[in-house]
């Protein structure tokens, strides 16, 4: 429902933070999403870098490194 009210009210661009801070409860951004399909074994780095809306910070999960909009967490 978060996502929603945020899309309702015209505020897109939150969206991907809102994802961020409910990791915990099982929320998980488009190139989390392409690292653990490459982990698993459903699909391929090179596919999965090719369809990343950001390959180089796909690249970085694939090290164990993750990025935030204020920089690097981990």
């Amino acid at each position: 429902p978060i996502i929603r009210k945020l899309i309702a009210e015209g505020r897109d661009n939150q969206i991907s933070d809102v994802i961020k801070a409910c990791y915990q409860e099982g929320m998980v951004d488009f190139t989390e999403n392409l690292r653990q399909l490459v982990e698993r074994g459903d699909t391929d780095r090179a596919t999965a870098l090719e369809f990343a809306p950001d390959p180089e910070k796909l690249k970085m999960a694939f090290k164990g490194i993750k990025v935030a909009a204020s920089g690097i967490l981990s």
